[in-house]
């Protein structure tokens, strides 16, 4: 597998923005070179202001073989945990063999909530 495969941006459920308290399922569709089959880690990171401040680890993430997509969903302690003074940056690394692969940073707005309560 070449190197030079990159992996392409998300699809967030509910438009390209995230609103704090929600629970968004992010997706990202896979290349035809590389097969969900194949992959056997990966990480999912949202920074904001050069921070990473939420992290999905392999085992939080869902495979759709069918689709050949890679998901994850976020809780409202994640998203509560974003600030709406900057924007959110979004990558997935995957390890697929022996060669690690990573998309390109995709950048969303976040919104606000009125009411924070977990429920």
């Amino acid at each position: 597998m070449a190197g030079g495969i990159s992996l392409p941006a998300f699809l967030i459920q509910g438009g390209d923005r995230m609103r704090r308290g929600t629970t968004p399922t992010i997706t990202m569709w896979l290349p035809p070179e590389v097969s969900c089959a194949e992959i056997s880690d990966a990480i999912f990171s949202i920074a904001q202001s050069g921070a990473e401040v939420i992290t999905k680890k392999f085992d939080d993430m869902t495979l759709n073989f069918y689709e050949n997509t890679l998901s994850v969903v976020l809780t409202q302690e994640d998203t509560l945990s974003l600030n709406t003074c900057a924007s959110a940056k979004l990558q997935v690394k995957v390890k697929v063999q022996n060669t690690i692969l990573a998309s390109d940073i995709t950048t969303v707005s976040v919104g606000d909530i009125l009411n924070e309560d977990v429920m």
